[in-house]
């Protein structure tokens, strides 16, 4: 009568106990795995963040350190100019006047 009432559960839809209690082991072992493949991919996310966080932090300092370089420069560049213009002011004029009007024949007018 035992076969009978096992045979008439499963022909019928319904879970036996040891049926039952076989689809909580293999949810327990799956609920497992996910347990795990969630863990190393939260290690994975936090590697990315670390290495992209490390990557931005040298690209600012790459940033700054071509900010100085040009800054220098530019401080050395007024520099000459003012000394230039201060022993030649007439040639200096000349040369502005004269870049003045390549940029206006190459600028489109109004």
């Amino acid at each position: 009568m035992g076969i009978e009432t096992k045979s008439a559960a499963n022909d019928s839809g319904y879970r036996t106990d040891a049926q039952r209690a076989s689809d909580r082991a293999s949810l327990s072992e799956h609920g497992s795995a996910a347990s795990g493949m969630k863990r190393d991919f939260g290690e994975k996310a936090t590697d990315v963040a670390d290495n992209l966080a490390h990557h931005a932090h040298d690209a600012g300092h790459a940033i700054q350190d071509a900010g100085q370089s040009i800054a220098k420069k530019s401080k050395h560049a007024h520099g000459a100019v003012c000394s230039f213009t201060k022993e030649n002011p007439t040639t200096a004029v000349l040369i502005a006047f004269g870049i003045g009007a390549i940029l206006a024949r190459i600028l489109p007018g109004r």
